[in-house]
């Protein structure tokens, strides 16, 4: 109906919302005698499982990456950086060939690095107090919003 789907649209979190219309079409076909005890348990149970699945997404999108992790592969990839043109001088390369073929796994490997970077953390650091703020939002519209959807 174009009444829920403006509702979902609007909802800060799309997917809480699709939950609580899940929830709300479960029990309207539970009072009207459409499924029994049984399968309304078990849809139950299983919205319940899809709603701690959408929290356990939302803090992992949420936690910060150990800037230790980042810090070490930076500091592993400047020393093989380093070394190359150890190696390329070896290979009795010219003094030329050295500085570009040096120059080149540069740029593509730092480049590589800022992108894994990135993917790690494509998002803010959020603070612990933020995400507080969240959930605590999340509980508000739910006991608001969630609760005549289900009764």
């Amino acid at each position: 109906p174009p009444d829920d789907t403006a509702r979902v649209l609007e909802a800060r979190k799309r997917p809480v919302a699709l939950l609580r219309g899940a929830r709300r079409i479960v029990a309207s076909e539970a009072a009207a005698g459409r499924l029994d005890a049984q399968a309304h348990l078990a849809l139950i149970d299983q919205l319940f499982r899809l709603n701690t699945q959408i929290g356990v997404c939302e803090r992992l999108m949420a936690s910060p990456v150990p800037p230790t992790i980042t810090r070490h592969t930076s500091r592993v990839l400047l020393t093989w950086l380093a070394s190359v043109p150890l190696g390329l001088v070896c290979m009795d390369l010219g003094m030329p060939v050295v500085v570009v073929a040096t120059l080149a796994t540069s740029y593509v490997m730092v480049g590589i690095d800022q992108i894994g970077v990135e993917l790690e953390q494509p998002f803010q650091l959020l603070p612990m107090n933020s995400l507080s703020a969240a959930l605590m939002r999340d509980v508000v519209d739910e006991r608001y919003h969630g609760a005549r959807c289900i009764l």
